[in-house]
């Protein structure tokens, strides 16, 4: 993953430094934070990081540890950024780069919440009676199978296939989504899916939206990446 994200990061002109690592269940971030802030980063990522506590406590030992510049998190909700004030104070959290994931959670950082999330998630919990999870992110992939059935009027799996090209739109309750192909993986059918992405920062302690970037722009950057057209 990393060297996938170095490419793009790379594209846009940025230097990379060299990546450091911990492992799973890891609590104590000090060495981490520390050899970090040698390397004087002046934007530091957090990758691959999938539980928030990890998030809260590699923060909170980047700035026991003096790192005061930026750190962008993944797809944060405003509860999790709640407790990151809570462990570094809103100076410690000021600046932060956050991922939309649930709008339904983050609120889009002050952004209108599209009324289809809203939708979604009202649904959901008349259905099952709690909203557990930040989880509108991974539906994707339901959308894009719906709209070639829609297209392919049919459940037939050929003909749900022939359906897929470049320009079947997917619409999600989050944002629209376009098809692309992965020659990189031997497949040249339009298979897999980009998505608009944005993103916010952390400001008084709240998500503020900040940036938005169409599908397009994602594929751009995939092609980057793969040093191959997918489109």
């Amino acid at each position: 993953m990393f060297n996938n994200v170095a490419k793009g990061y790379k594209r846009y002109g940025l230097e990379i430094l060299p990546p450091l690592y911990f492992k799973r269940g890891e609590t104590d971030f000090s060495r981490i934070a520390y050899k970090a802030v040698s390397l004087n980063p002046d934007y530091t990522r957090g990758l691959a990081i999938d539980l928030d506590a990890e998030y809260i406590q590699l923060i909170k030992a980047l700035r026991e540890a003096g790192y005061k510049k930026t750190f962008e998190g993944s797809y944060l909700t405003q509860k999790t950024v709640d407790d990151i004030v809570a462990r570094v104070g809103k100076e410690g959290a000021e600046g932060i780069y956050v991922g939309f994931g649930d709008p339904t959670f983050s609120g889009f950082g002050g952004k209108e919440v599209p009324k289809a999330a809203l939708e979604f998630r009202k649904n959901y919990e008349t259905y099952y009676g709690t909203w557990e999870t930040a989880g509108l992110q991974w539906v994707g992939s339901w959308y894009a199978w719906l709209a070639a059935v829609k297209r392919a009027d049919s459940l037939e799996p050929d003909k749900v296939m022939a359906a897929i090209d470049k320009d079947l739109k997917i619409i999600s309750p989050i944002t629209p989504g376009k098809f692309f192909r992965r020659p990189d993986l031997g497949n040249n059918r339009y298979c897999d899916y980009a998505t608009a992405t944005s993103g916010g920062i952390i400001k008084d302690g709240k998500i503020v939206f900040l940036w938005e970037r169409d599908h397009d722009y994602f594929i751009d950057t995939i092609e980057a990446v793969l040093g191959t057209k997918v489109r």
